[in-house]
């Protein structure tokens, strides 16, 4: 379950550096057009993490009722957890 948090936190901190608020500060050197490829990407690849994270641990050794229980939990956990990290430097 070490490896399904770790993917959640990154996928969930992927997805908010993918918003155009934070995008902005990310890819601050780059145009336009390059701004749009590294804001999809982001975007793209959090969401993979999150779906690797909840097939990881739907193939876990714990019941499935339990393991989804678990990355629900973990989830909101994140998403707490980014927001505060990002919101340290405001």
């Amino acid at each position: 379950m070490v490896s399904v948090g770790i993917l959640v936190i990154l996928g969930i901190a992927l997805l908010a550096l993918a918003s155009d608020k934070h995008v902005k500060r990310v890819a601050s050197k780059f145009n336009r057009k390059r701004r749009a490829v590294v804001q999809t990407t982001t975007r793209v690849s959090g969401w993979l993490l999150l779906g690797g994270s909840l097939l990881a641990a739907v193939y876990a050794p714990l019941p499935l009722s339990i393991s989804l229980v678990w990355w629900f939990t973990l989830v909101g956990c994140a998403i707490l957890l980014v927001a505060l990290v990002i919101n340290k430097g405001n």
